[in-house]
């Protein structure tokens, strides 16, 4: 909404086409020309591809506390006792909380697969189900949508989000604007959270 409203303000001729990029295909579209720029978590490129980073995030658990009947913090009891749902832009049944548990010799129950977070918080409001997702995200939707955030009783990694774009548009007046309007709408304690 930031990155709109700013837009709107400095460059009202400026449009964006946001999409769902798959995590393997992005450095192809970004080299083909299909992609201008790229917003996530990015582990890999090559030596023509540009990173800037923009925030480290950790992972919160979101669920009704109505529904489940319970108040944050969860137990690990507790977190494994109810259906997950999980966030995959690549059919993968498995995320970084499996992984998790799977080091542990545990699992959790996944009742529902989802390629975005749209249609997560009206899911988790009216289900006994919770997920484990971004804390931004998850503090945003618990506040919008009356819900509640935990710790996750697990140890998981934190993960920074960053741009990532083509070598080919580093000088590019227009690119470099777009990205330092972006950056500049982050907090400056935000890779330090």
């Amino acid at each position: 909404p930031a990155l709109v409203e700013r837009l709107q303000t400095l460059a009202p001729g400026v449009s964006l086409r946001l999409r769902p990029a798959n995590r393997g295909d992005i450095l192809q579209e970004l080299d083909s020309g299909q992609l201008d720029l790229g917003i996530g978590v990015f582990e890999h490129g090559q030596i023509y591809h540009f990173r800037r980073q923009l925030y480290t995030d950790h992972f919160l658990c979101l669920f009704s506390p109505e529904q489940l009947r319970l108040s944050p913090p969860l137990t690990l009891e507790q977190y494994l006792a109810f259906p997950h749902i999980l966030t995959s832009l690549t059919d993968d049944t498995r995320g970084v909380v499996d992984e998790a548990l799977a080091k542990r010799k545990l699992r959790r129950k996944v009742v529902m697969t989802t390629p975005g977070f749209l249609a997560v918080p009206f899911v988790v409001r009216r289900s006994r189900v919770m997920i484990t997702m971004p804390s931004r995200l998850a503090h945003y939707f618990a506040d919008a949508f009356s819900l509640a955030t935990s710790p996750v009783p697990i140890k998981l990694p934190r993960f920074t989000i960053s741009l990532l774009w083509h070598g080919s548009f580093n000088q590019d007046l227009s690119h470099l604007w777009l990205r330092q309007t972006i950056a500049s709408l982050v907090p400056e304690d935000s890779l330090e959270l």
